[in-house]
C-alpha cells in the first residue's frame, strides 16, 4: 500500500511537472516580398497557430495592397509595403485601419517594425534603422545599422537580424551597438519572439520560418507558410510580442482605431466612481 501510494503521488508530481512545461499554443503573423506574388497582383498575410516549436496550422489572407515588414503593436499590426513609404496598420484579419505616408524612403527595401518603450523602430534594407512617429510617420531619429531585415522585442531588449551575414543579436538604440548571438545557416529575415515559451522564430532564405532558444539552439525542424520561394521571410510577429511592454503613449493609443465617442465615454467613467 505504502508503495503504491508512493508511486501515485510520484505519478502526480511528473504529471506537474509535465504540465508545467506543455509549451502554450500562440498566433505567427506572416509575410514576404511583394516579388513572390507578382503573379497574384498582391500579398498574402499567412495567420500560423504553433504550439511552442511546433507548426500546427495556417490561414492565408489575401490582401489588396503590398506587405514586406510586420510589427506587432498594441492590439494591431504595423504593415510596412516594400518598395514604398506607405506605413498602415491593420487588424488581425488584413483589414486596414490607417494608412499615412511616412517619412522613410520611399524605395526597397522597407522592412521590419517594431514597436518598444513607446516608440516605434522601423529597418530599412541595407543601410540603416529609423526611428519613426507611430501616428505620421515622420522620422525622428536614424541609426547607421546595416542589412537589417527583422526586428523583435525581447522584454524590453530589441533583437534584430543581419541579412548577409545570416546573425541574429541584440541592439541597443541608444549606444547604436549590434551584438550578435547567434547566426543560423542561411541569410537571416524577418524576426519574431513568442514570450511565453521564450521561443525566437527566424526567417531564412527559401521560405523557412524556424524556431531558435535566445542562444541560438534549433528548437525544431520549422515550416515552410509559403512553400519554397526565392527570397526571404520578411515579415513576421507574434501576436502580443508588441505589448509585453509599459503602456504606450497617446499618440500611439490612437492607432488603436478609439473613436472620439469612446474617449469620451472613458472620461466619464473615471469621473464618476459608480
Amino acid at each position: 500500500m505504502k508503495k503504491t501510494l508512493k508511486q501515485a503521488l510520484g505519478g502526480l508530481a511528473l504529471a506537474g511537472c509535465a504540465a508545467a512545461q506543455v509549451a502554450s499554443a500562440g498566433v505567427l503573423f506572416i509575410g514576404t516580398d511583394n516579388e513572390e506574388f507578382t503573379n497574384t497582383g498582391f500579398s498574402t498575410l499567412v495567420k500560423a497557430t504553433v504550439n511552442g516549436a511546433n507548426f500546427v496550422s495556417q490561414t492565408n489572407i489575401p490582401l489588396a495592397f503590398d506587405l514586406n515588414g510586420l510589427g506587432d503593436g498594441p492590439g494591431f499590426l504595423y504593415a510596412g509595403t516594400p518598395n514604398s513609404n506607405t506605413l498602415r496598420t491593420i487588424d488581425y484579419n488584413g483589414n486596414v485601419l490607417s494608412t499615412v505616408t511616412a517619412g522613410f524612403p520611399n524605395f526597397c527595401c522597407n522592412e521590419e517594425l517594431q514597436f518598444s518603450g513607446g516608440k516605434l523602430y522601423h529597418a530599412h534594407w541595407s543601410d540603416n534603422i529609423e526611428e519613426i512617429d507611430p501616428l505620421t510617420g515622420a522620422v525622428i531619429a536614424t541609426f547607421a545599422v546595416p542589412q537589417v531585415v527583422g526586428m523583435a522585442l525581447v522584454g524590453n531588449q530589441l533583437w534584430i537580424t543581419n541579412w548577409a551575414n545570416k546573425q541574429v543579436g541584440t541592439w541597443d538604440p541608444v549606444t547604436n551597438i549590434f551584438s550578435t548571438v547567434f547566426t543560423v545557416p542561411d541569410l537571416a529575415g524577418a524576426l519574431a519572439y513568442d514570450p511565453d515559451s521564450s521561443i525566437l522564430w527566424v526567417g531564412q532564405a527559401g521560405g523557412l520560418v524556424a524556431p531558435y532558444s535566445l542562444t541560438g539552439t534549433l528548437l525544431g525542424a520549422g515550416f515552410k507558410p509559403f512553400g519554397d520561394i526565392s527570397n526571404t521571410i520578411d515579415g513576421l510577429t507574434f501576436l502580443g510580442e508588441g505589448t509585453q511592454q509599459p503602456v504606450p503613449e497617446p499618440a500611439t493609443m490612437a492607432l488603436l482605431g478609439l473613436s472620439l465617442a469612446g474617449l469620451a465615454m472613458a472620461r466619464r467613467r473615471k469621473g464618476n466612481p459608480n
